[in-house]
């Protein structure tokens, strides 16, 4: 998935889950904590739009650092909050679930970072990634595809609605494949 077409391609995957994340976001407005978390999804797909192109390394890396830094911090935050309150469950919107967004967010630092680190880098290529870099990247990658499977086992399986488990899925493995792209190069 190199060059034009996979441009486009984690372009379109992305432009859906950042509409289906400001659907959620327009639904969830009256639920603040469940708003943020939704627009900080929006945020995160029109960043990761911007990666698979060349232009995206005119956009300054320090205010998406601090961004997704802080998306970080809110969903780390989330979760210890949940966890403090007894609350152990691995529901749609439990502790677990508020991780697996921390990890998200933690990897598009990881992706911004070690993209800025490389002005030439685009489209989710870099040339050689220092070590510590790269192992970062197997780590972020791994975890990622393990939560979009898992996800997609739960939508398999989960009575109710689907649609949110598997947006969430594709989520991860879009971030997976985003980050296994870095790694490559």
């Amino acid at each position: 998935m190199h060059g034009t077409i996979g441009a486009v391609a984690l372009s379109v995957v992305f432009a859906v889950l950042g509409v289906h994340a400001l659907v959620r976001a327009a639904r969830h407005r009256d639920r603040p904590v469940d708003l943020v978390g939704d627009l900080l999804h929006v945020l995160m797909c029109v960043v990761m739009v911007a990666m698979s192109w060349s232009w995206w390394s005119a956009l300054p890396a320090l205010p998406q650092i601090v961004l997704f830094a802080l998306a970080t911090a809110w969903f780390a935050l989330l979760a210890l909050l949940q966890l403090a309150e007894g609350r152990t469950d691995a529901s749609v919107h439990g502790p677990l679930h508020q991780g697996q967004h921390a990890v998200m967010m933690l990897a598009m630092v990881w992706m911004v970072v070690t993209m800025s680190a490389d002005p030439g880098s685009s489209a989710h290529s870099m040339t050689m990634l220092p070590t510590g870099a790269g192992l970062l990247g197997v780590a972020f990658t791994g975890v990622l595809a393990v939560s979009g499977l898992l996800q997609l086992a739960e939508a398999h399986e989960s009575p109710g609605p689907r649609a949110g488990l598997r947006m969430m899925a594709a989520m991860d493995l879009a971030m997976a494949l985003a980050c296994w792209l870095m790694l490559l190069h």
